[in-house]
């Protein structure tokens, strides 16, 4: 239940960061695994 909720609250403060943020944020996380893709 905990996971669940916090899970929720982390989505909730993502929408609420706006839709820059949240592509800045997607954007980051896809080129660290892109990064770690090349490297491995």
């Amino acid at each position: 239940m905990c996971k669940t909720s916090n899970a929720n609250n982390t989505i909730k403060q993502t929408v609420s960061l706006g839709k820059k943020e949240t592509l800045f944020i997607v954007a980051l996380g896809l080129l660290i695994l892109y990064n770690t893709l090349i490297n491995n």
